[in-house]
């Protein structure tokens, strides 16, 4: 599921609002990060406190597959 989130986020960052959102030097990126994970996480009926998982993808998983390290 995570790999599936992280493509859907992947589409949220191509979309134009966004683009103008990261573009923009008076917004905290950070907070767009946040709400752009929030927006993933609810999508796929996850509670709120999965984002940090997204946050913390490096972690989790890489390009290759899941790391060794995770459970």
């Amino acid at each position: 599921m995570l790999k599936l989130m992280l493509q859907r986020e992947q589409e949220l960052k191509s979309l134009p609002l966004l683009q103008r959102a990261f573009s923009a030097p008076f917004l905290d990126r950070r907070q767009v990060m946040y709400q752009l994970h929030l927006r993933v996480v609810r999508e796929f009926g996850l509670p709120d406190s999965t984002v940090e998982v997204l946050q913390n993808t490096q972690y989790f998983y890489n390009r290759w597959g899941w790391n060794s390290y995770s459970s």
